[in-house]
């Protein structure tokens, strides 16, 4: 039992040693920033050339629906490259509190010239959604697994916590020049980048027909905006920031159309009776 008070004792002041060096660290962190601070024009001009860069471009971008539009924003790649760059800015995620099938998480930015704080404190559950189970769901256990998923789930709430204390028209300036990049590519073969598409779309599961839906006309139609959008949409799918179902239809099978009309029957005889 004594044992016992011992250890707990010594975590006691294990975890107060930590929060008293952490403190210090920031209050460091906060000095530092005021004797050096950042000069935006510098950081921007900086940022939007990094931005010229293909390989950025490409995973920079992700896009979602407003109203009947098609927009883009940044993804959290781009992100990252802003809160890299800006100077005197921090960001991750951490682990608060473990449970049986569940992680408490909280991600957070912290822009230490001014000390502005943003955070997000969430709860993952150790499933991932799925149309093979019945429940919709598979239970986790394999430990990569779970930290994939914690890593994924975190790093969307850190983009929004990074864009929220960036100035907006940093990002705006960045989401542009990838656009640029990007339109650059158009002097290649259109053929080409259709090819490139319909791989990155089958690899998450998207056919051909999905996509052309979703356009309302034929891929082989397809011009620039609707390339980069795609892209964004790419982006946005394998980030895990939105699902499939988000922007394709996707057609029931004859196994799912059948159960569904079985349903059906059942429900129609309980009622009868």
């Amino acid at each position: 039992m004594l044992q016992t008070v011992d250890n707990k004792e010594t975590s006691l002041t294990k975890t107060n040693t930590e929060m008293q060096t952490k403190a210090i660290q920031a209050q460091a962190a906060v000095f530092m920033a005021k004797q050096f601070p950042r000069d935006l024009h510098t950081a921007d001009s900086k940022i939007t050339n990094i931005c010229k860069s293909k390989s950025l471009a490409n995973i920079a971008l992700y896009s979602y629906s407003r109203g009947n539009q098609i927009v883009s924003g940044a993804s959290i790649r781009l992100a990252e490259t802003i809160a890299q760059n800006i100077g005197n800015f921090q960001s991750g995620a951490t682990i608060l509190e473990r449970g049986k099938g569940w992680t408490k998480v909280e991600s957070w930015a912290w822009d230490v010239e001014n000390n502005n704080f943003a955070s997000r404190v969430f709860v993952v559950d150790h499933v991932r959604e799925t149309k093979k189970s019945n429940t919709g769901k598979i239970e986790l256990t394999s430990e990569r697994d779970i930290t994939e998923l914690i890593l994924n789930m975190a790093a969307r709430r850190r983009r929004a916590c990074i864009l929220e204390l960036v100035p907006f028209y940093i990002t705006e300036n960045a989401v542009a020049e990838c656009k640029k990049t990007l339109s650059k590519e158009f002097s290649e073969s259109p053929q080409e980048q259709i090819k490139k598409i319909l791989i990155k779309f089958s690899e998450i599961g998207v056919t051909k027909k999905m996509i052309d839906n979703y356009l309302k006309h034929d891929i082989e139609l397809i011009n620039e905006e609707e390339i980069i959008n795609l892209r964004g949409i790419y982006n946005a799918i394998s980030s895990g920031t939105k699902s499939r179902e988000d922007y394709f239809v996707f057609e029931e099978t004859k196994t799912s159309k059948l159960n569904n009309a079985i349903a059906a029957e059942i429900i129609e005889v309980s009622h009868a009776n």
